[in-house]
């Protein structure tokens, strides 16, 4: 699972649960789904409080760097890449976003 801080001063929140196939294939699809909640600012000025059902899907790629060109990054060994889009909303699929994160580890 993971959660995260987004937004002005990380007041917005999003927690999701991931299901992966797989943690160690170079290549695999994950999908995710979950909770974020967001202030939104209202025509008037006011700010309201909008929560939701969060929806991902994409592809991770992983790659050990040990014996490569990039062996000198720290940390570890096994870095990766995770590509997606992510829906908010369950029926709207008017608010889509793209997911891109590399990181350090299976992740």
């Amino acid at each position: 699972h993971r959660m995260y801080f987004k937004g002005k001063n990380l007041a917005d929140f999003g927690w999701m649960i991931t299901y992966m196939p797989s943690a160690s294939r170079w290549m695999d699809g994950y999908l995710a789904a979950g909770y974020e909640a967001e202030d939104v600012l209202e025509t008037d000025g006011s700010v309201s409080r909008d929560r939701d059902f969060v929806l991902e899907a994409g592809l991770k790629f992983r790659a050990n760097i040990a014996y490569s060109p990039l062996r000198f990054l720290p940390f570890t060994d096994f870095w990766g890449l995770r590509v997606g889009i992510k829906n908010r909303g369950f029926w709207n699929s008017e608010r889509l976003t793209y997911v891109f994160e590399i990181g350090a580890g299976s992740f």
